[in-house]
C-alpha cells in the first residue's frame, strides 16, 4: 500500500517515514510541505493512505483531505497532530486514524490495523 505524508515540519515527516518504512505491507510515495503539492501529486498517482499533520494554516488538513479524497475516494487518511486534543476533531471530520507527535510505534501499528482491518507484519 503506498502513502503519503503531508507536513511541514521535517523532523515530524522524517520520524513518521522511519516507522512507517519498517512495515512491508507499506511504500513510500512521497511527502509534502504544502497543499498544492499534495493535490497535485494525488491526481497523478494512485494513493492508498495519507499522513496529514493538523493545526498547520499552510495546510488546511480538513479541505485537503476533502480534495484528495475527491480524486482518490478510497483513500484513507489520518490526521497527525502534536496536540491529543486535536483527535475529537479529526474523527468528527471523518479521519480514518490519528496518531499522536512525537509518534509511537506501538499505536502507530495499531493505527494501521485498525485502518486497514489487517495484521500488520514488521
Amino acid at each position: 500500500m503506498k502513502y503519503i505524508i503531508v507536513d511541514p515540519e521535517d523532523q515530524s515527516r522524517t520520524n513518521l517515514k522511519y516507522i512507517l518504512d519498517s512495515y512491508e505491507m507499506l511504500a513510500f510515495q512521497s511527502s509534502f510541505t504544502t497543499y498544492e503539492a499534495a493535490v497535485k501529486s494525488i491526481r497523478d498517482k494512485a494513493t492508498d493512505i495519507a499522513f496529514i499533520k493538523m493545526g498547520e494554516a499552510e495546510l488546511n488538513a480538513f479541505r485537503l483531505t476533502n480534495e484528495l479524497r475527491e480524486q482518490s475516494p478510497l483513500l484513507k487518511v489520518v490526521f497527525i497532530s502534536s496536540h491529543k486534543e486535536d483527535a475529537v476533531e479529526a474523527f468528527d471530520y471523518g479521519a480514518d486514524g490519528f496518531g499522536h507527535i512525537p509518534f509511537d510505534e506501538n499505536k502507530i501499528k495499531n493505527t494501521l490495523l485498525r485502518v486497514f482491518k489487517i495484521s500488520v507484519v514488521v
